[in-house]
């Protein structure tokens, strides 16, 4: 079999599952109350006297929490199955809810940031799991980027959330979030039990890492990672330098972040059709390209054009990687949730990253950064290229 050919046959059932829509509908409602807090940031400051130290802290315990749950997530999936998996995510997102609303010790409220991260980790690894098991033949890829789709949305409309509970009462809107989380749980649990497989060792997980078939895929997921992370960091600072304002910054992250839910269906269109890694090949080269256009001086509208189109290219290359991974951890029986669990920790490492190393190129010269993503860009397509013919 080709390493790019598409792994189900691509003449069967033309719509997606319900259930499929279900899963994402978890996936979506998870991304939205990770992304709610970033306005509500400065009110918790306040609230509780954080420091910059702190505020930092209480944001990055997140992305710790999604690192450290990564690994038992996907062996909770293989052990009790995805379904499981999903309703035990939907209780712990439910008591963060409430501990976020309801919190009155700065203590409780970072140990509640860090379950979320937990919570979140076990919410991809178990929905994306799921998501393979009910994809019709020749659609994996393309459900799969419903769910994707699914979290920008919910990234998108996180912020909306938080600036409502600001206006309104954080006690409201975290309570309606934990009741939605229990009706999400409610039809989650009238599903048909997910399939379950037998015990991975930790030491097979460790041996698929240094496999092709996971680390090619795993390693286009971080460098994702990396690129939206200094994106990210990067694109606010330059249009700030070019004289925009703040309304200016938002409205181009948003655009890009519709730019990227569109292109991700596209993209697993494209790679159930023609396989993984042609749709990977064009978006790496775009990126790499555009990513060297972001270090270019210009005026903000040039500017605020290139990121759009840059965040779009990076989503066109990271959806067939997802898929990569899953048809490849298929190949060499790699269990699906550990897959998962194991773009969970590419991701959050890669966008950390981006992130501080995007920030600190930055102090060298504008156009560092964007030479450093489209240097690695460029190393990720000969990774794939020589990939291709293996």
């Amino acid at each position: 079999m080709r390493p790019d050919a598409p792994v189900n046959r691509p003449d069967d059932a033309r719509r997606s599952p319900p259930l499929a829509w279900l899963i994402c509908a978890v996936v979506f409602t998870e991304t939205t109350l990770l992304t709610l807090v970033t306005p509500l940031i400065p009110r918790y400051a306040a609230d509780f006297g954080m420091s910059h130290a702190e505020a930092g802290l209480f944001v990055a315990l997140y992305a710790a929490g999604s690192i450290a749950g990564s690994v038992p997530a996907g062996m909770l999936v293989a052990r009790l199955g995805a379904r499981t998996t999903v309703l035990i995510s939907l209780a712990l997102v439910a008591a963060g809810s409430i501990g976020m609303g309801y919190g009155r010790q700065l203590a409780l409220l970072d140990i509640t940031r860090f379950v979320q991260g937990v919570a979140g980790t076990l919410a991809w690894s178990g929905a994306f799991s799921w998501l393979v098991e009910v994809a019709p033949a020749g659609r994996r890829a393309r459900t799969l980027s419903m769910g994707l789709a699914a979290g920008s949305l919910g990234g998108m409309l996180g912020p909306v959330v938080g600036g409502a509970a600001e206006l309104v009462s954080l006690q409201l809107v975290f309570t309606v979030l934990a009741g939605l989380f229990g009706v999400l749980a409610i039809g989650v649990g009238r599903q048909p039990a997910s399939g379950r497989s037998d015990r991975q060792r930790l030491r097979e997980l460790v041996s698929a890492v240094g496999r092709p078939e996971v680390a090619v895929p795993g390693w286009l997921v971080a460098a994702a990672g990396v690129a939206f992370g200094t994106v990210a960091v990067t694109g606010p600072l330059k249009l700030a330098g070019l004289g925009a304002g703040g309304a200016v910054v938002s409205a181009t992250f948003l655009c890009a972040a519709f730019a990227e839910v569109v292109v991700t269906r596209l993209a697993g269109s494209a790679s159930d059709r023609h396989g993984h890694l042609a749709p990977i090949r064009v978006g790496l080269v775009l990126a790499a390209a555009l990513a060297v256009l972001l270090a270019v001086p210009a005026a903000v509208f040039p500017a605020a054009l290139v990121i759009v189109a840059l965040v779009a290219a990076i989503s066109l290359f990271l959806v067939p990687g997802f898929a990569l991974l899953s048809a490849g951890a298929q190949r060499i029986g790699l269990q699906q949730g550990l897959a998962f669990g194991l773009t969970n920790i590419s991701w959050a490492a890669g966008n950390l990253l981006g992130a501080l190393a995007g920030g600190s190129l930055a102090g060298i010269g504008a156009v560092v950064p964007g030479v450093a993503v489209a240097v690695l860009l460029a190393v990720s397509l000969g990774i794939v290229r020589r990939r291709g013919q293996t």
